[in-house]
């Protein structure tokens, strides 16, 4: 199991962005995936303001 040390505060797109850099190689369609999700929080947090 790889520990992830998160020093500062991220936003959950930014999180979820930099995991699907990290696993893009190894699980290509997870990725996307997470890619995905962090579109929609965008999305929603611009709707929002």
């Amino acid at each position: 199991m790889t520990v992830i040390s998160l020093p500062t505060y991220k936003s959950d797109e930014l999180l979820l962005r930099e995991i699907a850099e990290r696993i893009n190689k190894t699980h290509p369609f997870s990725a996307i995936q997470l890619r995905s999700v962090a579109a929609r929080i965008t999305k929603r947090s611009e709707g929002s303001r």
